[in-house]
């Protein structure tokens, strides 16, 4: 692609749906049901925090869960008949007894209405809430301090000080910080289709909606990388709206808190560039090697990388960088991916990169 033609593409974005995720094509209508809001009406004190194995752990001292299930007394809100019935799992789906409209049960404690779950590490869980507090729809990431200790809750939240007045297009900010005896959470605006989902049901993107997504992630990186945000991507950070415009979330915040935690080994390991791993600070080169990574995960369905033992890192990075040739993916991950920092490309080249895969998709079918 000349430089000439990709300038007219960039310049052409804005008025037509090069770029756009249409739902119906991304198959993304099926990722999640809707969780409708609706209240328990006991107990109102349940915790909610992850367990060192990864597990869900929620202690429920109002609600005995018999051979039947959880009884529960749920108010539809389509038509407002006072449903008594059972569930065996939390956030399950119920039919009103009246009306069947399908209802999803919600968890209450006493800062948020959890609506649904969806991402889930050993110290980090995203779920669909309700602040009460601040009477907001959104999401909230917790940092469980079963795994992540004690810290200065007001450190923490003078990290995010700066990214939540932070206006750069189609960045999700985080919007409120809270805490309590059980953790920190971090409340957000959210995007109606979640990658993180869409891997989970489909393994894999198909590579021109990939390269699609990963052109307005990059775009979006990149302005952040203008006001010195930096950080390391997961699919849960990528989110699309019913234009098919993407947004990009908690990048730049769960690299801050890890950071002011002084918790490295919580840091999720395999979507992190190899110098950062030996605790260097996120910069636009380290960036740029955890989009490589996404990438990837996106076109294979896997994370290229399992090795967690710092010893064994480096090898197995180098390793795989070096037989990069061997495997069908674009060839600009071989720069993305240089074990060199100063080798890699900018995140505004690597949008070009993506576009230049859209382009030879469309005209070789071929990366």
């Amino acid at each position: 692609m000349s430089d000439t033609s990709t300038k007219d593409l960039k310049k052409d974005l804005k008025s037509s749906d090069t770029l756009k995720i249409v739902a119906k094509d991304l198959d993304i209508n099926k990722m999640l049901t809707k969780a409708d809001t609706i209240r328990i009406k006991e107990p109102d004190n349940i915790q909610v925090s992850a367990s060192s194995g990864g597990s869900l752990k929620i202690k429920i001292p109002a609600m005995k869960k018999k051979e039947g299930g959880f009884a529960i007394r749920i108010i539809c809100p389509s038509c407002e008949f006072k449903n008594c019935t059972n569930i065996q799992n939390l956030f399950d789906k119920v039919s009103c007894h009246k009306c069947s409209t399908q209802i999803r049960v919600p968890v209450e404690t006493p800062k948020f209405i959890y609506e649904n779950y969806i991402a889930e590490t050993p110290c980090l869980n995203i779920f669909k809430a309700y602040n009460k507090k601040h009477d907001f729809h959104g999401d909230v990431v917790t940092y469980e301090k079963l795994e992540l200790g004690e810290h200065d809750p007001a450190k923490l939240e003078a990290r995010l000080g700066r990214l939540k007045d932070l206006e750069v297009k189609n960045y999700i900010n985080p919007r409120y910080f809270q805490h309590d005896e059980t953790g920190y959470f971090v409340t957000r605006a959210n995007a109606k289709y979640r990658m993180n989902v869409y891997l989970q049901k489909k393994g894999k993107v198909d590579p021109r909606k990939a390269a699609q997504i990963l052109y307005q992630t990059s775009v979006i990186a990149d302005d952040l990388a203008k006001e010195g945000v930096f950080g390391a991507f997961l699919p849960t950070d990528i989110m699309l709206d019913e234009n098919g415009d993407v947004k990009l979330c908690d990048y730049g915040v769960r690299d801050g808190i890890f950071e002011e935690m002084n918790e490295h080994h919580h840091v999720f390991i395999d979507s992190l560039a190899p110098e950062t791993i030996s605790h260097r600070f996120h910069d636009e080169h380290s960036a740029v090697y955890s989009l490589g990574i996404l990438t990837i995960l996106f076109l294979t369905g896997k994370s290229p990388f399992q090795e967690f033992s710092p010893s064994r890192i480096s090898k197995e990075r180098e390793n795989y960088w070096s037989h990069l040739a061997e495997y069908e993916l674009p060839g600009f991950l071989e720069y993305m991916l240089d074990m060199n920092v100063n080798a890699r490309p900018s995140l505004d080249e690597c949008s070009t990169y993506f576009l230049q895969m859209i382009e030879n998709l469309d005209t070789r079918n071929h990366y």
